[in-house]
């Protein structure tokens, strides 16, 4: 049988001193029908006072039929959007993070942002569920150059943007939990460049570009990340001792550690000082 959400706004109170529109609403905690009434007193004269509660019960009854309860409207206020929570979730998440993870969570977020604004601009976060998360990882899975990693890696962002939400109250359960990671391939297929060639390149670069060739020997030798190496200042370096010093506040593993400077960039130092 059909389930009855409403029933349809009505006229009472004619013979009294306090008329009123009554009507029936779907509660979405009690599950039950309740009782709505809206008082209509304020207009004094009974004829107008008729005219206007004629127009408010067909305004009503039109919303009542579209779906609209009042107890959800008045819920929805305090709720949150998908597209808001991400921004909420940009703005006051995002700062408690390492410089060097932040570029990624962005990016990441800004893709569920993107996908949100096409497909779902007003869904509510409390109703992102398995099925919009299982969605939006088939649209992330399918996207060019999308590898087993890359999948992997934005799913677990994707469970911590959800999880932040949890543990804040607005949400009881993770929509992304269940969702399982790829195989990715074992080991990484690596092209090693021929001995000849790192010669030939070496030597090209001592005359085109021997900046670049100091930063990519400072990589190699001393075993720094790319993004290691856009940190270091001036004060990194220990002329005295030989040493290179690696802010612990600046990489992926937030530990400070020394790399030797072997002899062989000394004749590149002088680029520290231009």
């Amino acid at each position: 049988s059909e389930v009855i959400n409403f029933t349809p706004a009505r006229l009472y109170g004619t013979n009294s001193d306090v008329w009123y529109i009554g009507f029936r609403a779907f509660d979405p905690h009690t599950k039950k029908l309740k009782l709505v009434r809206v008082k209509i007193n304020r207009i004094e004269n009974k004829k107008e006072r008729k005219k206007y509660a004629d127009i408010l019960i067909a305004q009503l009854n039109a919303k009542l039929a579209s779906g609209w309860s009042p107890f959800v409207e008045a819920n929805n206020k305090s709720r949150l959007t998908l597209l808001s929570a991400i921004e909420l979730y940009l703005n006051r998440r995002l700062p408690e993070l390492a410089p060097s993870s932040v570029r990624s969570y962005r990016c990441y977020i800004s893709l569920l942002q993107q996908f949100t604004k096409k497909n779902y601009p007003s869904l509510y976060l409390d109703e992102f569920s398995r099925h919009h998360a299982n969605e939006f990882m088939d649209f992330v899975r399918f996207r060019p150059n999308t590898s087993a990693r890359t999948f992997n890696n934005s799913l677990i962002i994707y469970k911590a943007f959800m999880n932040w939400f949890v543990d804040r109250g607005d949400l009881e359960t993770n929509s992304f939990q269940k969702i399982k990671r790829l195989k990715e391939p074992e080991g990484k297929n690596r092209t090693y460049i021929p001995r000849s060639e790192l010669r030939r390149l070496v030597d090209l670069l001592k005359k085109e570009n021997p900046e670049y060739l100091f930063a990519c020997m400072l990589i190699y030798f001393c075993f720094l990340r790319p993004a290691d190496l856009a940190c270091l200042r001036y004060s990194s370096f220990d002329f005295k001792r030989n040493l290179l010093k690696i802010n612990g506040n600046e990489t992926k593993n937030k530990h400070t550690s020394y790399r030797v400077l072997p002899k062989i960039l000394e004749k590149y130092f002088y680029f520290i000082f231009l």
